[in-house]
């Protein structure tokens, strides 16, 4: 059974046993070893074609928690003597799905 869920601004297709990262409110405050559920099901299909739209949950437990790349954002504007250079570096979960 395969399910397609939102978290965040993403949408992810979730097969029990698939890991993927997420950098979304749901992951905010977890440790490593904790369990997350997704309660935005999209919608949710098995190997025979029945497919079902909208509810259920996806349930992961979180493998690891760390920040990802840094992502250099620069602003420049000619002849304006205008130049910023910022970084940013997003935090995040990495889950491993449990049950759909």
């Amino acid at each position: 059974m395969k399910a397609v869920f939102k978290a965040g601004s993403r949408q992810f297709v979730a097969e029990k046993g698939t890991s993927f990262w997420v950098d979304s409110p749901e992951t905010k405050d977890c440790k490593e070893g904790d369990t997350v559920s997704f309660e935005n099901v999209v919608m949710t299909y098995d190997d025979k074609g029945a497919v079902k739209v909208g509810g259920g949950k996806v349930a992961g437990k979180v493998l690891k928690v760390q920040r990802a790349p840094k992502i250099i954002v620069f602003k420049y504007k000619r002849r304006k003597n205008y130049k910023v250079k910022r970084g940013h570096k997003q935090n995040g979960c990495l889950v491993e799905v449990t049950g759909i």
